[in-house]
């Protein structure tokens, strides 16, 4: 695996004893959240769907992380698409190209247009 995984902890740490994360903006509430840490495994386990969002940068070290937890059968959306996001995610992961067995798409940067502003609360724009 590239770099460590266990990043922002003051922020997982707000997410996780508050149980969810605030958004301020277009997007007005609170959201809870069944987990929040770096327990990768965890969060992969019995997950139809994985919803990978984060900067550019940050697609290819978590694809490491994933690939000993993924299985057959899910689908890995990748935001955002900017930068091949897929086939970075599938290069991560250890993944053919065209291996079917888990379905790698992507979506725009659109979702990912919020600034954290606080521990465990965003602004969107």
């Amino acid at each position: 695996m590239g770099q460590s995984v266990k990043q922002f902890p003051e922020n997982i740490e707000a997410v996780r004893n508050q149980g969810g994360i605030h958004c301020e903006g277009i997007l007005e509430g609170f959201q809870p959240v069944a987990s929040a840490g770096h327990e990768i495994e965890a969060a992969l386990d019995g997950a139809d769907i994985v919803y990978a969002v984060g900067p550019a940068y940050s697609t290819r070290p978590f694809a490491e992380a994933c690939r000993p937890y993924l299985r057959r059968g899910q689908i890995v959306i990748v935001c955002p698409s900017s930068c091949g996001g897929a086939i970075e995610f599938k290069n991560g992961a250890g993944l053919d190209l065209r291996d079917e067995e888990i379905v790698v798409a992507e979506t725009s940067t659109l979702p990912y247009a919020v600034r954290l502003f606080n521990p465990g609360k965003y602004k969107d724009f």
